[in-house]
């Protein structure tokens, strides 16, 4: 009899292993736009909600100290750092507003917001993107294949890394592993000539 943990194990490898073929293909091209980013003195933002909100803080933590090696810190800020922050514009203004209003206030032309979406339910993301996009950043977005209404506020200049899962536990350990396969990328690009 399959124990329980063994079920777990198997659903993670077989859903990784779906996801495969597609994830290096918008891994590359994202990776190429932070580095991009950062080599022309600009400024990369991250945000989530849940556990998305800790996977962004992960992913500039990384960003600002090190993976493997090493290194200077490069510029990254994460959206949900700050309770205060969001607290405050909450109960200011809507919840929907918590990034965009930072955005508004931080992102510059040519600025990166890379958004960890895990979810596909957020309207605070939906509006962090119209607002990158009124200050001429790009956008990443890290997402469930099916959020059709997120992707649809993209444009040319923005990448779309979508994982095929349903189940949302698993759909965070493969967006842990994205964003760890995207940070090493970086540190390889720009330190490892």
């Amino acid at each position: 009899m399959d124990s329980p943990s063994g079920n777990i194990f198997q659903d993670h490898l077989d859903i990784l292993l779906n996801n495969m073929d597609s994830l290096p293909d918008s891994i590359t091209p994202a990776t190429e736009l932070i580095v991009s980013t950062i080599l022309n003195d600009r400024k990369i933002f991250s945000c989530g909600n849940g556990f998305g909100g800790t996977l962004a803080q992960l992913f500039c933590q990384q960003l600002l100290n090190q993976m493997n090696q090493e290194r200077p810190a490069l510029p990254a800020f994460c959206l949900n750092d700050s309770a205060t922050t969001i607290s405050g514009i909450s109960h200011k203004y809507k919840f929907n507003e918590v990034y965009s209003r930072q955005v508004r206030a931080l992102g510059l032309p040519g600025d990166c917001l890379v958004i960890i979406d895990s979810n596909q339910q957020y309207s605070n993301l939906n509006a962090a993107i119209q607002t990158a996009h009124d200050r001429d950043m790009s956008v990443i977005v890290i997402h469930p294949h099916n959020s059709q209404n997120i992707l649809s506020l993209l444009d040319d200049k923005d990448i779309a890394i979508g994982i095929e899962c349903d189940n949302p536990a698993v759909l965070l350990q493969i967006e842990l592993l994205v964003i760890t396969a995207i940070n090493n990328s970086i540190e390889q690009t720009l330190f490892n000539h």
